[in-house]
């Protein structure tokens, strides 16, 4: 876990406290290892209008399911990027998944929609991270 503190210290404008419903939520960041391949996802077709307002690289994808897939739209094109579900709270707003994929590595982490425009300085934070982790050699074993 990265506490939120850290986070916001290392990320101008990066929100440690999010306040939904009545209660107010610390935004630590609790960070899921596995191996790349049981996270992987191939890309899914994203209809037109449903880029996320806050962010434009973000696309939501229908379904019928309580959480709904996100792609990230690249120049290859769409790439698997996470999911978020709805939280029935007043103001409404949506909680997410990320999904960051590093090598043979996965990272998951949530990331609340007040946060969501910074998901590229907090992959990058994560990104680095990894690095200082890593043995001489390059590789962190992953047990399957």
């Amino acid at each position: 876990m990265i506490q939120a503190e850290e986070v916001a210290r290392l990320i101008p404008g990066f929100k440690a406290e999010i306040g939904v419903g009545s209660n107010v939520r610390y935004q630590s960041l609790y960070v899921m290892l596995s191996p790349r391949s049981e996270v992987e996802r191939d890309p899914l077709i994203v209809p037109a209008g449903q880029t996320l307002e806050e962010s434009e690289s973000l696309a939501r994808v229908e379904s019928d399911a309580f959480n709904w897939p996100v792609v990230e739209q690249t120049e290859a094109g769409p790439i698997h990027w996470g999911s978020c579900a709805d939280r029935f709270t007043r103001p409404e707003s949506f909680t997410c998944m990320r999904d960051l994929l590093i090598d043979d590595l996965a990272m998951t982490y949530p990331i609340h929609q007040q946060n969501l425009h910074l998901y590229p300085e907090i992959d990058s934070m994560l990104m680095d991270k990894v690095k200082d982790w890593r043995c001489p050699s390059g590789k962190i074993p992953i047990e399957h």
